[in-house]
């Protein structure tokens, strides 16, 4: 299990307009979370969702899943742990950054 912090997050608008930087909770993401390949769960304070797809590429790991009408992808650094991460919808798309601990 991988224990994540995120520690940056922007969320940008289809509208063309700017994009806003925050912090995770400000935009509604999750600060900590959880991953749990093992259960193939994404497991933060508030929810709980399951991995769909996880695919091992050169040096990154990529888990993507389904949640509340959005859908997202993690891209996690099988070395050192940092990781991306989007969550995505018709409207908009929110981009965290961040790092786990090393897988």
């Amino acid at each position: 299990m991988l224990l994540c912090a995120t520690t940056e997050a922007l969320e940008c608008h289809a509208a063309g307009e700017a994009c806003t930087r925050g912090t995770p909770a400000q935009l509604g993401a999750p600060v900590f979370m959880r991953i749990d390949l093992e259960s193939k769960r994404i497991v933060g304070a508030r929810r709980s969702t399951p991995i769909s797809s996880a695919q091992k590429g050169q040096g990154q790991l990529l888990l993507q899943g389904f949640e509340q009408d959005f859908g997202w992808t993690v891209a996690l650094d099988t070395q050192g742990g940092a990781f991306s991460a989007t969550l995505v919808d018709r409207g908009g798309v929110i981009a965290l950054f961040g790092s786990c601990t090393p897988p």
